[in-house]
């Protein structure tokens, strides 16, 4: 998780406002992308997905997700 929140960090420039870095789970399976954000904020909302997934083989370029940010500060997919 360090390198995770080494990458959050990049949430916090200027040119990064529209964007989240959340963190995907599928079983047993992890992975960190960016979301452009379309409604809500960095901590709250949905979103498309900037990156192409390695992992997750059921998430593609440009998917809509839904994402949380929870109290220790990862923002997790939201699958409603």
């Amino acid at each position: 998780m360090d390198m995770y929140f080494k990458v959050k960090e990049f949430e916090k420039k200027p040119e990064a406002k529209d964007y989240v870095y959340v963190r995907f789970k599928d079983d047993d399976q992890f992975e960190s992308m960016w979301v452009k954000i379309l409604q809500g904020t960095q901590q709250q909302g949905y979103g498309e997905l900037n990156n192409i997934p390695v992992k997750l083989v059921d998430r593609k370029l440009g998917d809509t997700i839904s994402y949380k940010t929870d109290k220790e500060g990862v923002t997790w997919e939201s699958k409603n």
